[in-house]
């Protein structure tokens, strides 16, 4: 996805199984306002069972501004796992960004897929802000800011599964700040962190 505005890669009603590439499963460049990314097995076959991971990240992006990964409707997360560095991933930004209510290297009920190899969703050098929200997460890292500010982490579950009845073993860390400032962990929307060693 190259300098696109509007752009929909997969919808509510019919998503996208990406995997088996040796780069990023989607990558964004200098991708614009109103995009969305809805509704894709990305690093995960269509049964929600097989690991077709991708080399790199399952979502990756650089200068991206506007765009929103997965939304609020049941029928719009996206299911990233397997993938051989982060779940998703976003640099030099430009802000206005959205990553909500996705599973990330957590499998829902009926699904079962592995983490990513990076961790789960990582923004580094962006002084704009972006929101990661209401997400369910696990891997070795949670979620990463590195080299940024101004970012909104909220209402995401990292390290527990659904019925929040089981603890990861694969967590070391749930929310990993370097080199990081003026950014919004928590709040009257918290996260749940379980399992960090």
């Amino acid at each position: 996805v190259s300098q696109s505005t509007y752009g929909q890669l997969g919808t509510p009603e019919l998503g996208n199984v990406i995997g088996g590439n040796g780069g990023h499963g989607i990558y964004m460049s200098g991708a614009g306002l109103g995009n969305r990314i809805q509704n894709n097995r990305i690093g995960v076959g269509l049964d929600g069972l097989a690991e077709v991971g991708n080399g790199l990240s399952g979502i990756g992006g650089q200068g991206v501004g506007g765009t929103t990964i997965g939304g609020t409707g049941e029928s719009e997360a996206n299911y990233v796992g397997n993938n051989g560095w982060w779940g998703v991933r976003l640099a030099e930004d430009w802000g206005g960004n959205e990553v909500v209510r996705n599973w990330i290297g957590m499998a829902p009920p009926g699904m079962a897929f592995g983490v990513n190899a990076g961790g789960g969703a990582r923004i580094s050098e962006s002084t704009v802000e972006n929101g990661i929200k209401d997400n369910w997460i696990d891997g070795a890292v949670g979620i990463q800011l590195k080299h940024t500010f101004y970012q909104r982490i909220e209402g995401n579950v990292i390290g527990f599964d659904p019925g929040g009845s089981h603890v990861s073993s694969n967590l070391n860390v749930g929310i990993d700040l370097v080199n990081a400032g003026g950014n919004h962990v928590g709040g009257e929307v918290g996260n749940a962190i379980g399992g960090a060693r």
